[in-house]
């Protein structure tokens, strides 16, 4: 498939369809690897790892986990979250 380079403000890209964009499940990240005279453009699967903050006794009588993202911004946690098929 040939695609056209195009101006991005001082850089230039190219434009993905929208059907390949959902084939493969592409949303905002993708990542770039030079290889020799090749770039490879590879889809990003983003996990975030979190940290189960409720005690064990809350999380099995109510089924409901609290979870608090490990991350280097700061943001108002705790959030509860209803993990019900969690704990069948």
């Amino acid at each position: 498939m040939f695609v056209l380079i195009i101006p991005i403000g001082n850089s230039k890209g190219i434009r993905i369809s929208k059907n390949i964009l959902q084939r493969l499940h592409i949303e905002d990240f993708v990542e770039l690897e030079v290889h020799k005279d090749e770039l490879l453009i590879k889809t990003v699967h983003k996990t975030r790892p979190f940290v189960i903050i409720s005690p064990n006794e809350m999380n099995h009588s109510i089924k409901t986990v609290i979870l608090t993202p490990i991350t280097t911004k700061t943001h108002k946690y705790p959030k509860c979250f209803d993990f019900t098929s969690v704990f069948v």
